[in-house]
C-alpha cells in the first residue's frame, strides 16, 4: 500500500516504555528504547524503601540511554485547600526533582490533581498557576516538568494553566487512555454535580491532541473502550492507534511517547509490524 499520512515511521528516540511494564526493561533494552520510572508514583519509595528501590532503579536504567521519571501522586495536589496537602505536594515535586537529577531523567511527569467532585475549574486554574510560578524557577537540573491529564472532561483547563504560567520547563502531557475514559464518562452524564454542561467540551482524544498540539511535550498511550482507564494494550480499545499517532507524528513530531501497559513487549511488535517503529 502507498504510504499516505496514516504511515509513518515513529522515532525509537522519542519511545519509552514504562515501568508499570513486567516486561519494560527487556523490551526497552530489546528495541533500544528508552524507560520511564514509575517506582516514585508511590511516594513511599522515596522515604521508607528509597535504600531497596534505588539499586533496583539503577539495575533497570543501567542499559538505557533515554530517561523520563513519573513523579508521584496518591493524596497530592497543588491546588490543595488544605495548607498541609499543598505543603506536601511541594515536598514530592522537588523530591522528585532531585531524582530526576540523580538518574538523568530528561522529564518529570507530574498529575494535575483535578477531580470535579474536589475542585471547581474556577478554583483550579489560577491555584495551580500560583502554585507552578513559585515552584518552577525552583526546582534543580534542565529537565521537562510535563502536567498529566487524569480526570479533566477538555483540554482547556491544562492548557490555560501552561499558557499562563509561561515557563519553557512546564508543558503538557496528553494521556490518551485518561482522556478517552473522561470523554466518554463526560458524554454519558452530561453535566457535573454543579450542572454545568460538560458533554461538549471536547468531542474526543483527537480533538484533545488537536487543540493542546502547541503546548505537548508528551504523551501516555494506553487504549480502553471509552469507560473504565484499564491501560489495556494498543489494539484493545476505541483509540484508533493509527489516526493516534498519524496525528501525533503531524502536530507534535517532537513529542515523547511512553506505553503505559502492564505489558509493553505485544504492542512494540504491533508497532513493528505495522511498520510505524523504525526497524534498526
Amino acid at each position: 500500500m502507498k504510504k499516505e499520512n496514516l504511515y509513518f515511521v515513529l522515532k525509537k528516540e522519542n519511545l519509552y516504555i514504562s515501568k508499570m511494564a513486567s516486561d519494560a526493561k527487556e523490551t526497552a533494552e530489546r528495541y533500544g528504547l528508552g524507560i520511564e520510572l514509575a517506582q516514585f508514583c508511590t511516594a513511599w519509595n522515596m522515604d521508607l524503601k528509597f535504600k531497596y528501590i534505588d539499586p533496583l532503579v539503577k539495575e533497570t536504567v543501567k542499559n538505557v540511554d533515554r530517561i523520563i521519571l513519573h513523579a508521584p501522586f496518591n493524596e497530592l495536589s497543588p491546588v490543595a485547600i488544605d495548607p498541609l496537602v499543598l505543603e506536601v505536594t511541594e515536598k514530592r515535586i522537588r523530591q522528585a526533582a532531585e531524582l530526576c537529577v540523580r538518574y538523568g531523567a530528561k522529564k518529570m511527569v507530574f498529575h494535575s490533581g483535578y477531580t470535579s467532585h474536589m475542585y471547581y475549574k474556577i478554583w483550579y486554574e489560577p491555584q495551580a498557576v500560583k502554585f507552578f510560578k513559585r515552584v518552577m524557577p525552583t526546582l534543580p537540573g534542565d529537565f521537562t516538568v510535563v502536567l498529566e491529564n487524569v480526570f479533566e472532561d477538555e483540554p482547556d483547563l491544562l492548557m490555560n494553566v501552561i499558557k499562563e504560567v509561561d515557563s519553557e520547563r512546564l508543558k503538557l502531557c496528553v494521556d490518551v487512555g485518561h482522556v478517552n475514559a473522561s470523554l466518554g464518562f463526560a458524554h454519558r452524564i452530561k453535566t457535573n454535580r454543579i450542572g454545568e454542561d460538560i458533554s461538549s467540551g471536547c468531542k474526543d482524544v483527537y480533538e484533545w491532541i488537536e487543540r493542546s498540539a502547541p503546548y505537548i511535550s508528551h504523551y501516555h498511550i494506553h487504549n480502553n473502550h471509552g469507560e473504565r482507564d484499564t491501560h489495556n494494550i494498543l489494539a484493545d480499545g476505541t483509540v484508533d492507534m493509527k489516526r493516534l499517532f498519524s496525528l501525533i507524528d503531524t502536530l507534535t513530531p517532537d513529542a515523547t511517547c511512553t506505553l503505559e501497559l502492564s505489558d509493553a513487549g505485544e504492542s512494540v511488535k504491533l508497532l513493528m509490524t505495522e511498520g510505524f517503529l523504525q526497524a534498526s
